[in-house]
Formats: structure tokens, sequence, C-alpha cells
């Protein structure tokens, strides 16, 4: 039943067991000798593991980062959204075992959903092969991760390098907004000693994250 994940994944399991278990979602309220049977323990097990072997690669691989830029990388390869692609690209959306409720809500294209089954079979290929071959699978299969900066903190780290250089502060401003009003797009600019960019957003805070992200990567281009 799981051969094809399992050839997806470039990996064959000697103890099945560990992938099933991978694969149930806590909907299912699933219980084995009156215990709990989900992968929410694989899920927090997983999540160390990931995070061991991505800080390993990034500490190894950027010698010149600081601890800060360390953080950031580490952050955008561990995040969400970059665990919920490396699922769909497992192709593990038709094996995740979830309660009827959850799979009428959607619950199969979910990230946060795949993005947590993500984790719990890379506990399981943990617990089946060791350490040492689970970083490596890891640190293939994050190759082609792209690191992004977290948007969130996108502007005070803009403005925490002008600052450094002792220049102003940046100025954002309300070029757009397009569409209607119950869903519109609005487009800023941001204005700084180091150059200008633009950014969307569905409010006017994600727009100037997205001009403050957009700078910062064009600065970072020059560098």
């Amino acid at each position: 039943m799981l051969d094809k994940l399992q050839k997806n994944l470039g990996y064959t399991f000697k103890n099945e067991e560990y992938l099933a278990r991978a694969l149930i979602h806590s909907s299912c309220d699933m219980k084995k000798d009156g215990r709990v049977y989900d992968n929410e323990r694989l899920e927090f097990l997983g999540d160390r593991v990931l995070g061991l072997a991505i800080a390993d690669q990034i500490f190894n691989e950027y010698k010149e980062d600081r601890e800060g830029m360390l953080a950031k990388r580490h952050t955008s390869l561990v995040r969400k959204e970059a665990l919920a692609d490396i699922a769909r690209k497992w192709n593990i959306e038709p094996y995740i075992l979830m309660s009827d409720g959850e799979e009428q809500t959607g619950g199969r294209e979910k990230d946060s959903i795949l993005a947590d089954t993500a984790e719990a079979i890379l506990a399981a290929i943990y617990l089946d092969a060791g350490f040492e071959f689970v970083v490596k699978f890891i640190q293939t299969q994050w190759q082609n991760v792209e690191v992004k900066m977290p948007l969130k903190d996108a502007k005070s780290t803009l403005q925490e390098i002008l600052q450094k250089q002792k220049n102003a502060l940046p100025v954002y401003h309300l070029l757009e907004t397009k569409g209607f009003a119950h869903n519109a797009t609005f487009v800023i600019e941001v204005q700084t000693a180091l150059g200008s960019a633009t950014g969307e957003g569905s409010s006017k805070q994600k727009a100037e994250q997205k001009a403050a992200h957009n700078l910062l990567e064009l600065i970072k281009e020059t560098e």
C-alpha cells in the first residue's frame, strides 16, 4: 500500500509501521492498546531532527554569516510553507489518514497538515534508519528549497540596516489601490537612501512588508 510513497521518498522502510503511524492525523481519534495513536509525537520529534539537520547544514555552508543571519536562514528553511512544498513533492496527500470532517474542509491541501505530516515522516525515517542517515536525507531533500527572508520582520530589518549606516528612516507611500473595497490590493512604495521598491498586499501593512522585503533583496544583490 505504501510502496509508491516510499518510492516518492526515495527510502524503503525496514519497519513500515513507522511510516504508517506518521500518516495518521490527530482528527482520526485512533487508539491502540488504550493509547492515542496518531502522528503528533512523531511530529514533535521530526521538528527537532529537522531543526538540527538544517542548523548543521547552514553552519557549515555559510561560514561568514553571523548568528542573526544564520537564524534567519534557518527559520526560512524550516518554515511551514517549505515543509508543505516538500510534502507535495513527495505526493503524500492521498496517503494521510484523517477524519471525514477534516477532509471535507480541505484538510489534504492545508499547509499546516502537510507540514506536520512531513515532520512526522522525517521522525519515522530517523527511527528506522538512524540520525546520520536522516540528516543526509534532509540535507539532500532541502537542497533546492529557496531561502526566503521572513516577511514579518522585513520592515524592522530594513530599519536596522539604515540606522546602522546613519541614514534616514524609510518612508512608505501608497501608490495605488486596486480592486473593490472588500477585496482591495494595495500598492506601496518604500523610499530610502539605499534605493526604493514597491510591494503589493491585501492590506497596507502587508504591502509595506512586501515593499521592504523587495528592497532588502535588491540591496542583497548589489552587495
